[in-house]
């Protein structure tokens, strides 16, 4: 049976469960925002809101816009969302990192502009 390297963080009291996004375990504090998976300005409310690691929120807004997330509703699942194409590397980079890491992201050239 394969070692769950998450295992102690499971175990910590800060534990609230896994991200929808990256599935890493979620611990409160710092490391977690809510994301509106519907955009409260293109009419999300509280019911559209889960929380995900900040890292993930962040990327999510780095690819996208309240737009983009409001017009397709494959954005709207955090499973659809984490399965895109765009998302892959940073799914794959981000499982090997642990719970509360953090860092910068940049937003894509595309949205720069």
């Amino acid at each position: 049976m394969p070692k769950d390297r998450f295992a102690d963080a499971r175990r910590d009291l800060r534990f609230i469960g896994d991200c929808p996004v990256c599935g890493r375990p979620m611990l409160k504090g710092p490391s977690i925002d809510k994301h509106h998976f519907l955009p409260k300005s293109e009419g999300g409310g509280p019911d559209d809101a889960q929380w995900v690691h900040r890292i993930c929120h962040k990327q999510i807004h780095a690819l996208f816009t309240a737009k983009e997330l409001a017009r397709d509703p494959e954005l709207q699942r955090p499973s659809a969302l984490a399965a895109r194409p765009e998302f892959e590397g940073f799914i794959d980079w981000i499982r090997k990192q642990p719970p509360e890491f953090n860092a910068r992201m940049r937003k894509t050239r595309r949205l720069r502009k």
